[in-house]
């Protein structure tokens, strides 16, 4: 049974460099970038790996998705998070989405 469906997004504070791209990121650059990550063994964070090669770099590592999206959306870095858990913020255009 399908109880839902999900994908990781990138997203940053609008006032980002990223913010201002009009074409998506490369997995390359993605990985090469220090990102505000969930902790290790994290659902988020094990999808994560697995796209990148386990190339992930943290810039700050975090025990909930809360604590991702506010030092996120402070500006602190770029973050990779579920689509249902910053649904809201990339609707009012409170954070930026790669495309």
């Amino acid at each position: 049974m399908v109880i839902a469906h999900d994908r990781l997004v990138v997203v940053t504070a609008p006032g980002h460099p990223w913010a201002r791209r009009g074409k998506p990121l490369a997995a390359e650059e993605l990985a090469a970038t220090p990102l505000i990550l969930r902790e290790e063994g994290s659902g988020t964070r094990q999808v994560l790996d697995a796209a990148l090669g386990g190339l992930a770099r943290p810039l700050i590592e975090l025990s909930s998705t809360t604590a991702v999206k506010a030092s996120a959306v402070s500006g602190a870095g770029p973050s990779v998070l579920s689509e249902l858990a910053v649904g809201e913020e990339l609707e009012r255009g409170a954070w930026w989405r790669s495309p």
